[in-house]
């Protein structure tokens, strides 16, 4: 007997197919948690570019609202400039968004001409960002809707 095992130089098939099975595992183990670190990674990415859109917005509104600057009200060009983005890829409204595509912003505001000094005061910023509508309400957090 002692003579045959000297001479075993090859792996047996069930000791390759453990070893391609562990493989596989492993892999599968590493491919799902590459997707949750991206969908992670894409959610910060949006709060924070929505976190920075509201804080401008908001800034833009009271001067607005102060009458610090010649606009009377929110206007789409205004606030790109402030944005430092397209104007053609920004909407400025009092309505619901019915509809936003790539890479569009949407800026939903609530106008209340009884009061002066709180007359345009921002709702709601929402971003099409890699495809996922991203919205928040506060400017600290994300969250994702579906139109």
């Amino acid at each position: 007997m002692r003579a045959m095992h000297k001479d075993k130089k090859a792996f047996t098939l069930i000791e390759i197919i453990v070893v391609i099975a562990i493989i596989g595992i492993l892999a599968m183990i590493v491919s799902v948690s590459t997707v949750a670190i991206m969908r992670n990674s894409e959610k910060k990415g949006a709060t924070t570019t929505l976190s920075q859109y509201w804080s401008i917005s908001t800034t833009t509104f009271d001067m607005i609202n102060k009458r610090i600057t010649t606009y009377t009200q929110p206007d789409a060009v205004l606030l790109a400039t402030r944005l430092n983005v397209d104007s053609s890829k920004l909407t400025v409204s009092t309505a619901d968004c019915k509809e936003l595509s790539e890479g569009k912003i949407y800026i939903q505001y609530t106008d209340n001409p009884k009061n002066n000094y709180t007359r345009y005061t921002l709702k709601r910023i929402l971003i099409n960002y890699k495809g996922t509508i991203y919205y928040t309400d506060d400017g600290k957090k994300a969250a994702t809707l579906t139109l």
